[in-house]
């Protein structure tokens, strides 16, 4: 039994729990985000649905796959823009971090 071809155009929604338990704390909600399009060549959009209060998304991070950093940005719950033209081809990691820095979830996105 083989795969679904994959197309260019498919979203992915990751959920990520606020606990490392994997339980839900009580009053907190999981993070929402959705990449489009990945893979990407100019730009990439990100839309953050905030669920709590509690949860203070400030800032996208882009790093290598060895880790080294890439691209920081600002950003708010709803839709943000990040360009991604100039960057090499390859495999990325976009981290979303609260204020206090703390890594909320974590995709791998794919450049051409």
């Amino acid at each position: 039994m083989g795969y679904p071809p994959m197309s260019p155009d498919l979203v992915f929604k990751t959920y990520v729990l606020p606990s490392p338990t994997g339980f839900d704390m009580p009053g907190t909600q999981p993070l929402s985000i959705l990449v489009f399009p990945n893979p990407a060549k100019e730009h990439m959009e990100i839309f953050l649905e905030k669920n709590n209060l509690s949860m203070d998304v400030t800032q996208l991070s882009i790093t290598g796959v060895l880790g080294q950093p890439i691209r920081d940005q600002n950003i708010l719950p709803g839709q943000s823009n990040i360009q991604i033209e100039g960057l090499p081809g390859g495999i990325y990691f976009l981290a979303v971090k609260n204020s206090r820095h703390q890594t909320l979830v974590t995709k791998k996105i794919i450049i051409h």
